[in-house]
């Protein structure tokens, strides 16, 4: 009868166990599914670059950014962020990996069944400075003549939900309906609030108006 017993609570021991491994393997796919992962993890980007459109993509600093910043989510552009963003982020993705995060890769490497290995001290310093020398050139807002303008509204609500608002001068009046295009996108991809079509209209007028072409 004891015989009987402890084989009893093998099973369920075992079938528990299983359970709680699909479990986490569901709720890792959930997080992952659709870039909802960038809620927690600081809006991860769920498109990414191709390390060959890097700026210098043979430099030294250029793959070394590529190799470490891919292994958990796309490669991002250094175009994503500014300078000063980027070094908290860079910081910050250290502290996860080595499990010090709210949400540490020593928990996320358990539960994918491996261990993130943290960048070194010089690797973080050369991913910061490739990044700041390549960052995201930002909005003067001393260069926006109309804060009320509809389409500064909009651009500012919907442009700033993965990054800081760029210089509209990135881009030429002629690219940024494609860019903007590519960012909806990128917006529905991320489950983030989209521009409507008017919405759209508007915030298209205003970064071509602010376009020195």
């Amino acid at each position: 009868m004891r015989c009987f017993y402890v084989a009893g609570v093998v099973i369920i021991t075992v079938w528990l166990v299983s359970v709680s491994d699909a479990s986490a393997g569901a709720m890792m796919g959930g997080m992952m599914d659709n870039g909802k992962m960038c809620g927690m993890m600081g809006k991860a980007p769920t498109r990414g670059i191709a390390p060959k459109d890097l700026p210098n993509p043979d430099s030294k600093s250029a793959t070394t950014f590529a190799r470490i910043c891919s292994r958990c989510h796309a490669l991002p552009s250094p175009k994503r962020h500014t300078a000063d963003r980027w070094k908290e982020l860079v910081e910050r993705m250290e502290r996860q990996m080595r499990g010090e995060g709210r949400m540490g890769m020593g928990m996320m490497g358990g539960m994918m069944g491996r261990r993130m290995k943290a960048m070194s001290p010089q690797e973080k310093e050369m991913i910061i400075q490739y990044l700041q020398s390549n960052g995201l050139r930002p909005l003067d807002k001393s260069s926006v003549a109309d804060m009320d303008h509809p389409g500064y509204v909009e651009f500012k609500e919907f442009c700033s939900q993965c990054h800081d608002l760029p210089d509209p001068s990135i881009h030429t009046s002629r690219e940024w309906p494609q860019v903007v295009e590519e960012m909806v996108g990128q917006m529905k991809e991320a489950s983030l609030k989209t521009p409507d079509a008017y919405e759209e209209k508007v915030l298209l007028e205003f970064l071509k108006g602010a376009v020195r072409d």
